[in-house]
């Protein structure tokens, strides 16, 4: 995803909260409705954005700990619940617990999060 529909998801995409991070996703049909057809996204594809700013991580070995985590998260709960997420755009917002939380919580709250998105 580019930037512009990074934007768009974050200020009109339904938001998902949990104690560890936020979830935002909206259709790839509404950001292609949005911007027309110059969108990168196909309808078949999903895309996902991991966001975690400088204000809560200030080094990027913290921030790209916080993305990796995230991001073996989801991957391990779309295993485990299904990948019915092809047509979505997702962007996941690192939360200061992210990176001090056990992975089984997180993946936990993964879970948790991604079925109430289905």
């Amino acid at each position: 995803m580019n930037s512009k529909e990074i934007s768009t998801l974050i200020s009109q995409g339904r938001a998902y909260n949990s104690s560890s991070f936020l979830l935002r996703v909206m259709k790839s049909s509404d950001v292609v409705r949005y911007f027309g057809e110059k969108t990168t996204q196909n309808k078949k594809t999903r895309a996902v954005s991991y966001i975690v700013s400088k204000k809560i991580f200030k080094t990027a070995i913290t921030r790209n700990k916080a993305k990796r985590r995230l991001r073996n998260a989801f991957m391990q709960a779309c295993s485990v619940i299904g990948d019915n997420f092809k047509g979505w755009n997702m962007a996941f917002s690192a939360k200061k617990d992210v990176n001090s939380v056990e992975f089984s919580d997180l993946l936990n709250e993964m879970k948790a999060t991604l079925v109430k998105v289905v």
